[in-house]
């Protein structure tokens, strides 16, 4: 009987907190497979996946591009999620998505803070 496979899924991967806490998991975990997800997908095939990837070269690690501000499209990438991980035993799911930028609170336009809210607040209803 061949053992299931265990997965992460990380929302909002990246340099910093998403792709480190992947690959401490990568370390320290009987994981076989982790699934990257974040807006920049160039970012993700070139950076993220292989920086994960060289912390556990028996990971199977896979991307796919979301954008949680746009609310309309999340249904959409989270059925590529589901075919993704078919038959797999999803263990873990990191939500660590954030839309990043320094200013003072007064300085942000009304826009800015709608896509904040539909990042971290309203794409989260989802899951």
């Amino acid at each position: 009987m061949t053992p299931p496979t265990r997965t992460l899924v990380v929302f909002g991967a990246g340099p910093g907190i998403g792709d480190h806490i992947a690959a401490q998991f990568a370390l320290s975990t009987p994981l076989t497979h982790i699934v990257l997800l974040a807006r920049n997908t160039t970012r993700l095939s070139t950076s993220d996946a292989p920086f994960v990837s060289s912390h556990n070269a028996s990971i199977k690690v896979s991307t796919l591009g979301i954008d949680l501000s746009d609310i309309a499209s999340i249904p959409g990438v989270l059925a590529q999620l589901d075919s993704l991980t078919a038959g797999e035993d999803v263990e873990v799911i990191l939500f660590n998505a954030a839309r990043i930028r320094a200013a003072s609170p007064l300085e942000f336009e009304v826009g800015e803070i709608e896509e904040d809210l539909r990042v971290c607040t309203i794409s989260y209803c989802f899951f």
